[in-house]
């Protein structure tokens, strides 16, 4: 930060974001594009907005992943412009940088050409203020290749891949929830855990398996997905992997598991167990009722009084 002076501060380097970080910043409307497009074109030195829908230019279209706009800023060194010159209100995502969401939403040609100036290394898209960790966020939206030049950068600088959200939730967590098997496969891949909990309790797996992506649990299994949380994380897996999969897929599970253990589990947890399956919206399908029957078997004849409860339950 020290390497130039003041009045050449990168403007890539902090922004204060003016919008909620639930809503992020929405497709902008084509005629706003065009606009940009049209002033930066035609004109050789181009009146340069400095906020754009109430939000920093550089910002506006990295997150949006506009290359032409971003080249032709870079040819008018835009690049140059000193953040202080702009008044943004304080708010939420202050801090947040364009690098940052540029890698956050899988817009790798904006990240390159952010990175290709000297003044803009990797380290500003992970120092953010209160903003996520945006291998945490291209997880969850599934820019796999976005995550894998973050991880690689992320390994090398030591770690940081296992961060989480205020809720506990992990950059796998968030992938799993979200079916996105291949950022799953690179998040592993560069050691990050794959059965680490949220606050909540819930593993990955078990999210996935309440999502119904199946072949994320599939996945997770092999892949050290109930290392970790001890028994009660298991029973929680196993009672989202019969409400969420098929039958077939639970039976997988339970094989994982070992069936005399899975089997443990179901009766200690008693009615409990098929009262929290048949509550599942999908208890009118046949893989439920094909799930749930196979669990009645499960039970066996010699423990005749609490099929009999389970049965009652049902």
């Amino acid at each position: 930060s020290n390497a130039f002076p003041p009045s050449k501060s990168s403007i890539l380097r902090k922004e204060s974001i003016s919008f909620h970080p639930g809503t992020l910043l929405m497709a902008p409307p084509t005629a706003t594009y065009q606009a940009l497009l049209s002033t930066f074109a035609t004109h050789p030195s181009p009146p340069i907005p400095t906020v754009v829908r109430n939000v920093p230019l550089l910002y506006y279209i990295c997150h949006n992943g506009h290359i032409d706009l971003l080249e032709r800023l870079r040819s008018l060194d835009y690049l140059g412009v000193n953040p202080s010159d702009h008044n943004h209100p304080p708010h939420a995502l202050a801090g947040a940088t364009p690098l940052w969401a540029a890698l956050s939403r899988g817009h790798l040609d904006c990240a390159k050409l952010l990175l290709s100036d000297d003044r803009v290394t990797m380290s500003q898209a992970f120092s953010c203020s209160n903003v996520p960790n945006p291998i945490i966020v291209a997880s969850q939206d599934g820019h796999s290749e976005a995550l894998e030049v973050m991880c690689e950068f992320a390994k090398s600088e030591g770690g940081r891949i296992d961060d989480t959200m205020k809720g506990g939730e992990t950059a796998v967590f968030k992938a799993a929830q979200n079916g996105r098997i291949e950022c799953c496969r690179t998040l592993i891949k560069f050691g990050a855990s794959a059965s680490k909990p949220a606050n909540s309790g819930l593993a990955p797996l078990a999210i996935a398996a309440s999502s119904s992506r199946e072949d994320v649990v599939l996945f997770l299994l092999e892949n050290g997905g109930l290392d970790s949380g001890g028994g009660e994380a298991v029973k929680l897996a196993l009672l989202h992997c019969v409400r969420g999969l098929k039958k077939a897929v639970v039976e997988k599970v339970f094989d994982f598991i070992g069936m005399e253990k899975a089997r443990g589990i179901v009766l200690d947890c008693g009615p409990d167990f098929f009262v929290y399956l048949i509550s599942s919206s999908k208890i009118g399908s046949g893989d439920c009722l094909e799930t749930l029957c196979w669990l009645l078997d499960l039970v066996g004849e010699e423990e005749d009084g609490r099929r009999k409860c389970l049965c009652e339950t049902w």
